[in-house]
């Protein structure tokens, strides 16, 4: 039996191939990597919408490296490339401007205020080997 040879991942690949990523490529650990970014940019934790919309932006953002990628190896570049190119950079830039600017963090009520210092003077006290 052959082994199957493995499928070469480039700014035109068919959209359906990027969710059928090996996650131990480098094309998989970008679009993690850009996935964690941007849910801690909208605070950890983001909606329905929030969590669509960073999905679209990871693609993005991966067919954006594979032209820089194609680009600064001086591979023949085409109108078209440089077309999409541009496309998929304004639909980048409209996307992150959707997902607005990094969310403020989320006032403590007093209850966690207390909580905090409680375990923060815990931990000292560890530190310094006294028992509570």
């Amino acid at each position: 039996m052959s082994a199957k040879k493995a499928r070469q991942i480039g700014p035109r690949s068919r959209p359906h191939i990027f969710g059928k990523l090996d996650g131990r490529t480098k094309e998989a650990l970008h679009l993690q990597a850009v996935r964690a970014e941007l849910a801690a940019h909208v605070g950890g934790d983001p909606d329905a919408v929030q969590r669509m919309l960073i999905e679209r932006l990871a693609i993005v953002s991966l067919r954006l490296a594979l032209y820089d990628q194609k680009f600064t190896e001086g591979k023949p570049v085409t109108e078209h490339d440089s077309r999409v190119y541009a496309s998929l950079h304004g639909h980048y830039q409209r996307m992150l401007r959707q997902l607005g600017p990094a969310a403020a963090a989320k006032p403590m009520t007093a209850d966690e205020h207390i909580a905090r210092l409680a375990a923060r003077e815990a931990a000292e006290r560890a530190e310094r080997g006294v028992a509570a």
